[in-house]
């Protein structure tokens, strides 16, 4: 009995940390990221309420190239139940988690 709980419960958390809440993406110049320990943050110039967190170091890199050349990025994003629940922004800041970046020149 013990043993089909345990079950249970892996298929359920697998099941929370998969299920998307919202899917959408921004077109817009970075405005400033960071990299932390877990999660990197990225902020748009123009989204002021936005938070878009990674984990992909060439994210990173694609982050740091717009920036630094002052081009606009289209930042796909889902906000999931679970996942990304350490990357915190602050409190008035919602946080999606970034699935894709594409420089467009």
């Amino acid at each position: 009995m013990k043993k089909y709980i345990i079950i249970m419960l892996i298929i359920v958390v697998m099941f929370l940390t998969s299920c998307t809440l919202e899917k959408g993406s921004s077109t817009d110049y970075v405005y400033g990221y960071d990299k932390g320990i877990v999660w990197g943050h990225a902020y748009l110039k123009d989204d002021h309420t936005t938070c878009y967190c990674f984990d992909d170091d060439d994210m990173s890199e694609q982050f740091e190239y717009a920036q630094s050349n002052n081009v606009k990025v289209k930042v796909n994003y889902e906000r999931y139940i679970t996942r990304g629940f350490l990357c915190n922004c602050g409190e008035k800041i919602s946080t999606v988690i970034v699935t894709k970046v594409e420089v467009v020149e």
